[in-house]
């Protein structure tokens, strides 16, 4: 189910470039942290270097997050009518 949702935000992320001519960031860095979730969710246990694929894994979802709170703040600070 949730590749569903990776193929429909990818989408999105092309029909808005597609319409405004302009990459918007918070559509990717959100397609890339469900992207994150779906791979922590479907992770096999048995693998012998697990630690080692929750540590990355773990790191990029913070890495993400901490990108997307970034540009969050960053827009609300911009005045609404300059781009």
């Amino acid at each position: 189910m949730l590749t569903v949702l990776i193929a429909l935000e990818v989408l999105q992320n092309i029909t808005a470039y597609l319409l405004d001519h302009s990459v918007q960031l918070e559509l990717v860095l959100g397609t890339a942290l469900t992207a994150v979730a779906r791979k922590i969710i479907v992770l096999p246990t048995d693998k012998g270097e697990l630690s080692q694929s929750v540590i990355a894994l773990g790191l990029s979802a913070l890495a993400l997050s901490a990108a997307y709170w970034l540009i969050r703040k960053a827009r609300k600070g911009k005045p609404s009518g300059s781009d």
